[in-house]
């Protein structure tokens, strides 16, 4: 073959896969364009259809364990959507059925009866989700490699889209349920306004005790309320009170039984297990579950009548009404409990949160031949984060950077003990080595053995452009230079806190006109993508680099590594504090 050949061949294999890349890209914009299931799996089918000439397809889609739902067809009857099968195999790429056997995938001769020949999985990171199936072309010509690779590449892409869709989907029907709790709750305040008129639990119970007695003209009445998913026996009225029968209301069998009761029912007319024969030996006539969303999580016992009568279907109607109204009252309040405690603790995260702001530094020192920033942002309400810059004299200023181990408010009340111990050893006037042994020693006497704390401490010499740190255990910062190199500060020892007397070691380097110098914390090489795959400080050093090529100050480096470390981790929640703090040089 002659090089002109040759080059005209390796063109036209270059414009397919442009082509296709195009169309891989274009179809993932669309495919993740919507939330809506069958929108998505209709243009999945569509696109290979229309782009091979495919006569017939479907889509399957695992509901639960190994049933598949049939989705979406396209040249088959309708009448396929919405059956259920047992797929039994998983497979990682595209399958011609010809050349499986019936024992490795059972429903074969149910795709070929169909006129299914090819078929392509659906998989995330840890599951497959659903499988694509395809009919012969219309020109009958079989499926190439190229064909086969693209088609994979679809079904890959599509995983992300249909996944979401599936989530959403099943956020949908959580919030459809949510809102007809919402309608039941305002038709049961609108029919009982005295028993929704508190949300003290005591004075609920004493109102649904004192309604059903005077309506019911009861002579005695018992609640039972479950706590912490077990019956118990919590309140009454007109009883006796004495020790053998709170003894047998309190019986744990009889209490398991008195559980599993689902409908009211009169005592007298109905035949008990032994576990329930009390009931006739207290005279109880009556028991009426207490029932919400399918669950019974009270009962209420009444005795006889002050007028003898009994209690008719329409009584026992009338309590059952009653009682689940209650019930809903009462799970109110314990709601609302939780809502008072869950504001409360909120209000004591927001001033832990502002004192902690406040331990960070609000501005830095405009010094003529540096700049420097830093930023913070907690993956919580306050974090374990910590950053400072501190004027040691008109010559020297200091930077810190540290990380505590776990989240919260245990993290941030560490961080403070840090930030306190740092700026007493300054004032002290403490070289850097006595400084990271002190502070060692500080947290290792003052937290448990599973508490540390990364730290990186370094004093600027302003005149001399010199650095001198130690690193205890944290992400080594990255001093990058105008020629491309760069250096990893990782001098220093172990982690703070981890066992008392550690010696760390320091080192002094020379600062550069135009050097970038990053601290960080592992919030931002940590952070995953969607793929699981880390940032990782390969990514940082190209951020770096382009920082030196566009002459970025350090605010821009700093916003640049933000927007970066966002967009690569889009779709997924911050897992972990984010935080750095960096310097440039001026030339």
């Amino acid at each position: 073959m002659s090089d002109s050949s040759e080059s005209r061949n390796i063109k036209q294999e270059l414009d397919q896969r442009h082509v296709e890349l195009k169309s891989l890209f274009e179809t993932s914009k669309i495919l993740n364009s919507s939330l809506q299931l069958n929108t998505i799996l209709n243009n999945l089918l569509l696109t290979p259809m229309g782009r091979m000439m495919i006569s017939r397809g479907l889509v399957l889609v695992a509901d639960h364990e190994n049933r598949f739902s049939l989705r979406n067809v396209k040249g088959l009857s309708k009448k396929l959507i919405g059956t259920t099968h047992k797929v039994d195999f998983n497979f990682d790429k595209p399958v011609l059925l010809n050349s499986v056997d019936q024992n490795e995938c059972k429903l074969k001769d149910f795709f070929l009866e169909l006129g299914i020949e090819l078929l392509l999985p659906i998989n995330t990171s840890t599951r497959m989700i659903g499988m694509i199936g395809l009919g012969k072309k219309i020109t009958k010509n079989d499926f190439t490699e190229a064909e086969l690779e693209f088609l994979n590449s679809l079904s890959n892409i599509a995983s992300t889209a249909i996944d979401n869709a599936i989530i959403f989907q099943k956020l949908e029907n959580v919030n459809r349920k949510l809102d007809n709790k919402i309608q039941q709750l305002n038709t049961l305040f609108d029919i009982s306004k005295e028993l929704n008129s508190t949300l003290d639990k005591k004075k609920i119970i004493n109102l649904l005790i004192y309604a059903i007695m005077g309506e019911m003209a009861a002579q005695r009445c018992y609640i039972f309320l479950k706590t912490n998913n077990q019956l118990k026996f919590t309140d009454f009225r007109g009883g006796k009170g004495n020790t053998y029968e709170i003894q047998t209301f309190s019986d744990n069998e009889f209490l398991a039984h008195l559980a599993d009761v689902s409908s009211p029912f009169l005592v007298e007319n109905t035949v008990l297990p032994e576990p329930l024969q009390p009931l006739r030996t207290q005279k109880i006539k009556v028991t009426v579950p207490m029932r919400i969303q399918e669950q019974t999580n009270g009962i209420i016992l009444l005795g006889e009548r002050i007028n003898n009568l009994e209690y008719t279907d329409n009584d026992i109607e009338f309590l059952s009404t009653l009682c689940n109204q209650a019930m809903i009252s009462l799970e109110n309040a314990r709601l609302f409990d939780e809502t008072i405690e869950k504001q409360r603790m909120e209000d004591e995260l927001n001033i832990a949160r502002e004192i902690q702001n406040r331990l960070l530094p609000e501005t830095f020192p405009a010094l003529e031949c540096y700049e420097i920033m830093g930023f913070n942002v907690p993956s919580r309400e306050v974090g374990g984060d910590y950053y400072d810059c501190i004027c040691l004299d008109e010559n020297r200023i200091a930077l810190a950077i540290g990380d505590v181990s776990g989240k919260g408010a245990p993290a941030s009340l560490l961080m403070s003990n840090l930030h306190a111990g740092l700026h007493t050893l300054v004032m002290s006037k403490a070289d850097i080595t006595m400084i990271m042994s002190k502070l060692n020693n500080l947290i290792y006497a003052h937290t448990t053995f599973d508490k540390f704390i990364t730290f990186f401490y370094a004093e600027i010499n302003i005149l001399e452009r010199t650095i001198t740190y130690s690193n205890a255990g944290h992400n080594p910062p990255l001093i990058y230079r105008q020629d491309g190199s760069y250096i990893s500060l990782d001098k220093g020892g172990l982690i703070l806190g981890m066992m008392p007397d550690n010696i760390y070691e320091t080192e002094t380097l020379q600062l550069l006109p135009g050097d970038f110098l990053l601290m960080f914390t592992d919030g931002v090489t940590e952070a995953m993508n969607n793929l699981d795959e880390e940032f990782d400080d390969w990514r940082l050093l190209n951020i770096m680099q382009f920082a030196k090529t566009n002459n970025l100050s350090i605010n821009e480096l700093i916003n640049k590594v933000i927007t970066e470390v966002r967009d690569f981790s889009q779709g997924l929640p911050q897992a972990d504090d984010i935080t750095m703090l960096g310097l440039k040089v001026l030339m």
